[in-house]
């Protein structure tokens, strides 16, 4: 009886602890990525999202979800090499790069006047 309860009690804390552990993961990578936009705000667009490009087809590949990523291509494309593949899935991490990249030049690269219809 006791030794079942203090096993509740064990599982419950290591529950909790592993859910504190996976915030505080999630915000510390938040804060990187945020750190990382700003240092690339301070290179001019063009050179920002070529570095944010070249940065990410070397990192993405080192990522789990890039397994994925080329598990799902090769059922989409089962005549595909592995090296069309391979280059396809890198393609894919610099264009979300450049994607998140620009978000930081929406100012520079989208001249948005909301008063120019009025």
């Amino acid at each position: 009886m006791v030794g079942n309860a203090l096993r509740k009690a064990r599982r419950d804390f290591m529950f909790r602890y592993g859910l504190r552990l996976r915030q505080m993961e999630h915000w510390l990578v938040a804060r990187l990525a945020m750190v990382l936009l700003s240092l690339l705000r301070l290179l001019p667009p063009d050179s920002a999202l070529n570095f944010a490009d070249r940065a990410a087809r070397r990192v993405g590949p080192m990522v789990g979800r890039h397994r994925v990523a080329v598990n799902n291509l090769r059922l989409a494309y089962p005549q595909k090499s592995d090296a069309e593949i391979e280059a396809i899935a890198r393609d894919m991490w610099g264009n979300m790069a450049r994607l998140a990249a620009e978000y930081i030049f929406l100012d520079a690269l989208f001249d948005f006047d909301p008063d120019a219809s009025k």
